[in-house]
């Protein structure tokens, strides 16, 4: 859950009733996600977000799966630029 607070701060230095609070939130909202998984945050690790990958980041684990056929990470990642380029070019530029 991206909005639960990540520090001490954030938790009002250890405030009991603050703590509970969210802790009821993230369970609630996981019981949601398990009801309806399409509302489910993506947890996968981000290779790439920005340019070409803007709106669909490049995650490891596709990264992994690109480069297992060749063993080449960096030309993976290319193959995956150019594949989310408009024009197939991997650049965002004409």
């Amino acid at each position: 859950m991206s909005a639960a607070p990540q520090s001490w701060e954030g938790v009002g230095r250890g405030n009991r009733e603050t703590i509970t609070r969210w802790r009821r939130e993230m369970d609630r909202r996981q019981e949601f996600e398990t009801r309806h998984p399409e509302h489910a945050e993506h947890r996968d690790a981000i290779a790439a977000h920005e340019g070409v990958f803007e709106r669909k980041p490049l995650t490891y684990k596709e990264l992994a799966a690109r480069a297992s056929v060749s063993g080449d990470a960096t030309a993976a990642a290319g193959e995956a630029s150019r594949d989310r380029s408009p024009s197939g070019t991997g650049r965002n530029r004409p």
